[in-house]
């Protein structure tokens, strides 16, 4: 039987990325065969044109977010597309921390044109589907979504998840590793499993003041077989490694 591999890389927020598990993950995607691969969005975190840093120049450094948009290029977007086979599917979903982008050309509507993070980056002709904020994208019978929309905490938004979609969803935003379960009680033929997954970016963030809470690093392999049904393994991270299959993978 043919089995489809699909990895998901959830809120890397460029550039306060946890490099270790950026590492890892793509020491995973270096020696296994990846057949889908998806940024799931905040895979940019957009703080210098970002609201709460308005009226902060400390924070907005002069150039700051071309300089941003050039280094996920470089030490993201290129390193992930030269390990991926030529075939792959590439996914981009937009996260709410790229929509700031379009929240700045609400208030400043001169700027439309300049702030295309997917044009800028070549993202089309470099054959990635892009996926607007409260997009999704679907293979078998998985759906993939940022999160945003779902509002609530990790195991409440996997559950509002369910009732909103009735499908199976994994969804990053939350940066924490929850899943919650749908069963229809008159039919055991229908089930359903929602999860949220652990980030990709930094667990230390400065607004957070160091407010203790339940973020974890890692990624999601997905593994599909007969008829789009599919095995779904949130992987947590502890210093940049995790094994899986038997392999270690990362740091060594």
């Amino acid at each position: 039987m043919n089995i489809k591999r699909a990895v998901s890389m959830f809120d890397i927020h460029h550039p306060l990325v946890d490099w270790p598990t950026f590492g890892a993950g793509l020491d995973y995607i270096t020696r296994e065969r990846v057949d889908i691969f998806v940024l799931g969005g905040d895979n940019i975190d957009c703080g210098p044109i970002s609201r709460h840093t308005k009226g902060k120049p400390l924070l907005r450094p002069r150039g700051q977010m071309k300089k941003d948009l050039d280094t996920f290029e470089k030490r993201i977007l290129t390193p992930i597309e030269k390990k991926l086979p030529k075939d792959a599917i590439k996914v981009w979903l937009t996260g709410n921390h790229e929509d700031w982008a379009e929240q700045l050309i609400e208030e400043q509507p001169e700027l439309e044109g300049l702030l295309d993070f997917p044009a800028y980056l070549r993202l089309i002709e470099r054959g990635w589907l892009v996926k607007p904020q409260g997009g999704h994208f679907q293979y078998g019978h998985l759906k993939w979504l940022h999160g945003d929309v779902l509002g609530g905490n990790g195991i409440a938004a996997c559950k509002r998840a369910l009732d909103t979609y009735v499908e199976s969803i994994v969804f990053g935003h939350f940066h924490t590793a929850a899943s919650a379960t749908k069963i229809l009680p008159h039919s055991a033929k229908y089930k359903w499993q929602a999860w949220t997954s652990p980030c990709v970016g930094r667990l230390d963030h400065a607004y957070l003041k160091k407010a203790p809470t339940g973020w974890l690093n890692g990624i999601a392999i997905t593994e599909f077989f007969d008829r789009g049904f599919f095995n779904h393994y949130p992987v947590t991270m502890f210093k940049g490694r995790f094994a899986y299959g038997g392999k270690l993978y990362g740091r060594i």
